[in-house]
């Protein structure tokens, strides 16, 4: 009993002794538990305060309801020159050109990238030309059944591919085989489908015969061209010239409008590849046959017409929309009877387009037309969009508020009442596409009072029908597995972005701080307390 008393009589002077005579090394250990316990929090706040941890986006003031505009692409190489479209599914697809090798002046793979409401899935390259020709400038659109369909250009040729969203269209697996649409065309295609998922295409091609422009021979002059697929893109009708210009047609778009009638709009340029005016065709029989082009530019002169461009609105109204060569200013005329008669121009002041600039229209279930355009001088040329009324803007914003060069909108209306609006960036001291820098895809969008259109269910994928490609179609990009694609990202009130690649690395590192500072916190307490008893 007293060798029993005795030792715990020890162990509590013991205890206080060593206290008394080693402090100092009592003080080090509390000051060794606040310094872990201050890193865990350090950590931890990284973990909490950071939406994507040290995310590279540059956050921006919202105007006028507009979200936060987000880069899409945040690669290391240059993205430039986007595309979109949106299903009936409540899903909206946006594409792009990468630079993968900054020597080249276009793209080398196509991008991808997928809303689905809530998340964008991880940007991947899911197309490249044949032979590793130019992979760059593509066009999409989307038809009831949920196949995806682009083109793009290969300088020379256009090829064509398709997906199934059901297939996962941001793997490069789930897309078919490049087609050739023309071996030799020049590009700047364009696509759409009709209610009937016939898939409708332009492009510019070579002349049939040698030009001959402002006196010279023409090398490089070129006619739009249009074909269709009434096979979902398995076979091709034979090319219509839709031009047979005297001058070098560029640019082309489509719209189809609720009636069938299709809409095919171009620029018009001389031998030094300025605008002179731009030309208007439409086809009352799904393409078979087309108008003779209507000159556009001629109620303008002697002003010169460019970026011309078709859109529609509600209930079968047809735009064309344009700006001018060497003044301020963006024209529209109207059309409620499918093209056959146009209204009296309207001028929309308010933006100088700096030299060049580019139009697109795109109107929500309201029937209100809205318009994005890349106006001001070219070293911080804005991305607009404005919302036009009876005959002036019913307001004009700057969407993309940045000291940078900003370019090429491209705009989309979902469900009736979302506006989505893609463009592409240079970064800080970047001055032309060529120089040092980079080149980033961002997005922003606008929810309207317009009803909404419920999206619909996606049907089950029709049966695959099999249709071996030639021995000349390349093989597919590398794929990414499933376990090395990161997690897309949720949403809350704006659109998640995809991680840039020191995403996982600085995660892994503030959630081990996290881990190793809470372990040892708690090692040392408990340690502590031990020696209490």
């Amino acid at each position: 009993m007293a060798l029993s008393g005795r030792g715990r009589n020890w162990h509590g002077e013991g205890w206080r002794n060593a206290r008394e005579t080693c402090g100092v090394r009592g003080n080090a250990r509390s000051v060794l538990v606040w310094f872990v316990a201050g890193l865990s929090l350090l950590a931890a706040l990284c973990l909490t305060l950071s939406p994507s941890v040290f995310p590279s986006r540059v956050v921006r003031a919202q105007v006028g309801g507009w979200s936060d505009p987000v880069n899409l692409s945040n690669t290391e190489t240059k993205s430039w020159i986007p595309a979109i479209a949106a299903d009936d599914f409540g899903n909206v697809h946006v594409l792009w050109g990468e630079w993968l090798d900054d020597d080249n002046d276009w793209g080398d793979a196509i991008y991808y990238t997928m809303w689905d409401g809530e998340t964008w899935s991880v940007p991947n390259d899911v197309l490249i030309s044949p032979a590793g020709a130019v992979s760059d400038l593509p066009a999409i659109a989307a038809d009831s059944q949920g196949r995806l369909h682009v083109v793009w250009e290969a300088q020379p040729g256009i090829y064509y591919s398709q997906a199934w969203i059901q297939d996962s269209p941001w793997l490069a697996t789930a897309w078919s085989p490049p087609k050739a649409i023309s071996l030799v065309g020049r590009g700047r295609a364009y696509i759409a489908v009709d209610d009937e998922d016939n898939v409708h295409v332009v492009w510019i091609d070579p002349p049939p015969d040698t030009r001959i422009l402002d006196g010279e021979l023409c090398p490089d002059c070129w006619d739009v061209y249009y074909t269709r697929s009434s096979d979902g893109g398995q076979s091709w009708s034979a090319p219509i010239n839709l031009s047979d210009s005297v001058y070098r047609p560029a640019y082309p778009f489509l719209a189809i409008d609720g009636q069938g009638v299709i809409h095919a709009a171009w620029d018009e340029h001389n031998a030094a590849d300025q605008a002179i005016t731009g030309g208007y065709s439409r086809s009352l029989d799904g393409g078979a046959t087309w108008s003779q082009p209507w000159d556009v530019g001629r109620d303008v002169a002697p002003e010169n017409l460019v970026s011309l461009h078709v859109g529609l609105g509600a209930e079968g109204q047809v735009y064309l929309t344009w700006r001018l060569w060497q003044a301020a200013g963006t024209f529209l005329r109207r059309s409620t009877n499918g093209g056959e008669t146009w209204s009296p121009i309207v001028r929309l002041p308010q933006l100088d387009y700096g030299g060049y600039g580019y139009l697109e229209t795109a109107s929500d279930s309201a029937g209100r037309l809205y318009l994005a355009a890349s106006a001001g001088p070219y070293e911080n040329k804005e991305v607009y969009v404005g919302q036009w009324g009876a005959n002036d803007w019913m307001w004009l914003l700057d969407v993309s508020d940045t000291p940078v060069h900003s370019s090429r909108p491209r705009l989309v209306v979902s469900e009736g009442n979302v506006v989505h609006l893609v463009w592409f960036e240079h970064t800080e001291g970047q001055a032309t596409i060529h120089e040092e820098g980079n080149m980033e895809i961002w997005y922003s969008r606008l929810e309207t009072d317009a009803p909404h259109l419920p999206a619909r269910a996606l049907p089950a994928r029709p049966p695959v029908t099999a249709t071996p490609a030639p021995d000349a179609y390349p093989t597919p990009t590398p794929v990414p597995t499933q376990a090395s694609l990161a997690p897309p990202l949720r949403l809350d009130d704006s659109p998640a972005l995809s991680p840039n690649p020191g995403t996982a690395i600085w995660t892994g590192m503030a959630a081990a701080a996290v881990v190793v500072g809470l372990v040892t916190a708690v090692r040392l307490w408990l340690g502590r307390r031990g020696d209490r008893r």
